[in-house]
This record gives C-alpha cells, structure tokens and sequence, in this order.
C-alpha cells in the first residue's frame, strides 16, 4: 500500500511532494510496462477513497487509483520484489520504491531529482536502519535489479528513447 497513515501525516504536516512526479514518463507507458511484464491483473479505479494503490500477493493483483506513473511502478516493483522479503512491510516499502526508481532509470527517465521522502517516512518510523543488515540490502537490490534488467520495455516515445 502506498498510503500508510504516518505517511500521509508526515506529508500534510511538512507539505512534503513525497513522490517522483514523473513528469518525463507518461502514466500509459508505465501501464503498459507493466501490462507486458506483469501476469496478473492491473486494476485502475479513480475510487477516491481507496488508498492511492496497492499489491495483493494473494490474487496477484496491482491496484491503483490515481494517474501518477510512479504509484503504477512503486506497486509493480512490489510485485517484483515481495516473495523475496520475509513478511517484513518496511522492507517491502522501501524495496517497491528503489524498484521504482531502477525502472524509472532503465526507461531513460531522468532520476537526479528521485524523491525518497516515502520511504524515508517507514525508516525513520520504524526504525529499520537500526535493525537491517547492509548485506541484506545488498542481496534484496542484487534481486531486484536483474529482475529490473529483464524488463520487457515496450516501444519508448522519442523523448525517451535512448537509440
């Protein structure tokens, strides 16, 4: 879920732009990334009083409520990475994010300005860089890049194309 509670609170409080605005990748490319990529179904709603977007491990399912490309791959990237983390929700936050921001990278989208604030709200919170070993982060990202690297990446418009 891309909505926890502290997030939300920390984000109306401080103001903060949480996410990356994508502005450099359209919502319908990252939906149809993963619509190549991905076997279960994508649920798009407009639903304003679901959370902004979620994975179910359980039905292999993706869905998301508003038109932002970094919710579609953030939610994606947990479908990548979570039957690689043991049952761990911070880890799995932070995971669906450097997914996101690996996808956003090997689409040729400018990442120098990737915002971390989300995941930085479930380390702070929950106190994980006390209790997560480097060598852990180190396999968790090993994971996910060879599976960011084998990505089926449909045609890019000119503005992203990098050939």
């Amino acid at each position: 879920q891309t909505d926890s509670p502290d997030y939300r609170d920390k984000r109306d409080r401080e103001g903060l732009a949480i996410y990356s605005n994508g502005s450099d990748l359209s919502f319908d490319l990252a939906v149809q990334l993963i619509q190549v990529n991905f076997t279960g179904p994508v649920i798009l709603s407009h639903d304003e009083s679901a959370i902004r977007g979620s994975y179910n491990p359980s039905l292999n399912r993706i869905s998301v409520r508003d038109n932002n490309p970094h919710t579609v791959l953030h939610e994606f990237s947990h479908s990548l990475i979570h039957a690689d983390i043991k049952n761990n929700r911070v880890i799995d936050e932070i995971f669906a994010e450097v997914g996101c921001y690996l996808i956003y990278e090997r689409l040729g989208c400018n990442v120098q300005g990737f915002n971390y604030a989300y995941s930085n709200v479930w380390m702070n919170n929950l106190g994980l860089s006390e209790t997560f070993p480097f060598v852990e982060f180190q396999r968790l990202y090993s994971i996910l890049k060879s599976k960011v690297d084998a990505l089926v990446i449909p045609p890019l418009p000119p503005l992203l194309s990098t050939g």
